[in-house]
């Protein structure tokens, strides 16, 4: 059920932005005398800073307040607030204070998009390979959990983990992560519960 919450969220959540914007701009004048107008960089900046901050949303709402899910809402932030001060925006950024903050964001936006781009070709080149035979360990890092129960992508770590280690039974499995809100244990006790009940032996698991 969270899940599929989880996934209409974003959409949902779009759609109330959008809807809340076009009121906000029939209502909204300025000293000018002239309505403001969003553009096609406004409506991308709503479209795209919308969805990053819904995925924050979306991840908080299911349990998950790891320190990457506030990310997404760090990077979409600004482009939200873009887009609905679009006008008062772009006449600050025509100052000489405002060009160079607005040269600054840019470069910022470009090394976050540059270190997006690298990691995420660096993970799939990861997953696309097979791990080396005959490891001595099998380190699985936290991803949250909710109570006392792992989340999913927690669990398909821990899966994964556990299928090495059927093909490797000699290796012993390192469970990492500790405790935060919302949740009743900590990380690496909710995935030494999970490998114990699937008869990995305990002293195969080191927490």
């Amino acid at each position: 059920m969270a899940s599929k919450y989880f996934k209409e969220l974003p959409q949902a959540y779009l759609l109330q932005i959008l809807t809340w914007y076009t009121r906000f701009m029939r209502t909204r004048t300025f000293r000018r005398g002239r309505q403001p107008t969003i553009g096609p960089w406004g409506i991308l900046a709503l479209i795209v800073g919308g969805i990053l901050c819904a995925f924050t949303v979306g991840n908080l709402i299911v349990g998950n307040r790891s320190l990457a899910v506030w990310l997404p809402a760090i990077a979409g932030a600004p482009l939200l607030l873009y887009g609905i001060f679009k006008d008062a925006c772009d006449r600050w950024f025509e100052t000489r204070s405002g060009r160079i903050l607005r040269w600054i964001i840019m470069a910022l936006y470009l090394v976050l998009i540059a270190v997006m781009i690298f990691s995420s070709v660096l993970m799939i080149s990861a997953a696309s390979s097979e791990p080396a035979a005959g490891a001595d360990a099998i380190v699985v890092l936290g991803a949250g959990v909710h109570g006392d129960a792992v989340t999913d992508s927690l669990r398909k770590r821990l899966d994964k983990a556990l299928e090495y280690y059927n093909q490797n039974p000699g290796a012993v499995i390192v469970v990492t992560g500790g405790m935060g809100s919302g949740e009743n244990v900590s990380e690496a006790e909710a995935m030494q519960k999970y490998l114990a009940e699937r008869s990995v032996p305990s002293d195969h698991i080191l927490v």
